[in-house]
C-alpha cells in the first residue's frame, strides 16, 4: 500500500509443487510457456506491484540454487511437502513488521496488479480475503453415486488465489498450519480459527494451469496479451 496508508505487505508465491498431472519432464512451474518459466509470470507481476514489499518465493529444495534471480525484493526459500508446508516455512522468513501477507500460486500466471491491491484492502479491513469465481453452473451434492440434494448457486464461489490475511492471529496460524491436518487453502486456516474470510470476486481470467490443454489454451493468452501490450 502506499503513502501514509501503508503497512509492509508480504507476499509468498508457491511455486513447489511436483505438477505430475502436467505430464512434463520438469516440474510445470519451470516450464517455459510465452517465453518464460509458468512461474516467472506471477513473479515478475508481484516483484513490479506496489503494494507487496516482499516476496518469498517456495520452491522444491533442489531448485533453490537453480532460479539466479536477483532483486532486492525477493527471497528464495524451500518449500515443504505440502502446500500448507511451504507457507509455514515462508512465514518464518517474513519481516516481523509485516502486517499483511498475500499467497498466490505459480500456476496462476494471469495476475494482475488491480487483484493484488483489491485483495489486499479487503484483507486490511477485514482480516482475511480472497479472489474467488462466481460459479454458474448448477451444483450437485452427492454420497458419491446419486445426488442427495442441489446446492445453492447464488451463495456459491469457486476459491482462487491470491489470498491474503493480517498477521494478527499469526501464532496460531502457524500452530495449525505445522499440523496433521490437511489445508488446502489459507482460506480454511481462517475459518477454522473463526476469523471472517472476505470474498474479492474475479473479473477477468485468473485461471489455473494443471495439464497440457491448459497450457495452450494458457500461452495463446499470454502471447496476445503480449503482443497488445507492444502495439500500445
Amino acid at each position: 500500500m502506499t503513502g501514509s496508508d501503508h503497512r509492509p505487505s508480504c507476499a509468498v508465491l508457491l511455486a513447489g509443487g511436483s505438477g505430475s498431472r502436467a505430464g512434463f519432464a520438469s516440474p510445470k512451474q519451470f516450464v517455459k510457456i510465452a517465453g518464460k518459466e509458468l512461474y516467472r509470470h506471477s513473479l515478475d507481476a508481484l516483484l513490479a506491484s506496489a503494494e507487496i514489499d516482499m516476496v518469498l518465493l517456495a520452491v522444491p529444495a533442489s531448485w533453490v540454487r537453480k532460479i539466479g534471480i536477483e532483486n532486492p525484493k525477493l527471497k528464495i526459500i524451500a518449500g515443504g511437502a505440502r502446500r500448507q508446508d511451504s507457507l509455514f516455512n515462508a512465514l518464518g522468513f517474513m519481516g516481523k513488521d509485516t502486517r499483511t501477507v498475500l499467497v498466490h500460486d505459480a500456476a496462476r500466471p494471469f495476475i494482475k496488479e488491480k487483484l493484488i491491491k483489491l485483495v489486499l484492502r479487503a484483507a486490511s479491513r477485514h482480516g482475511a480475503a480472497l479472489a474467488a469465481e462466481k460459479i454458474n453452473d448448477t451444483v450437485k451434492e452427492t454420497d458419491g453415486a446419486f445426488v442427495k440434494k442441489t446446492l445453492d448457486r447464488t451463495k456459491l464461489f469457486a476459491a482462487q488465489t491470491p489470498q491474503a490475511f493480517r498477521t494478527g492471529a499469526l501464532d496460531k496460524i502457524r500452530k495449525l498450519l505445522s499440523g496433521k491436518r490437511l489445508f488446502t487453502d489459507e482460506a480454511a486456516v481462517m475459518e477454522k480459527l473463526g476469523l471472517p474470510v472476505a470474498i474479492v470476486s474475479v473479473e477477468s481470467c485468473n485461471m489455473k494451469l494443471t495439464d497440457r490443454k491448459d497450457f495452450e489454451m494458457a500461452a495463446k493468452m499470454l502471447e496476445d496479451g503480449i503482443r497488445e501490450e507492444k502495439t500500445r
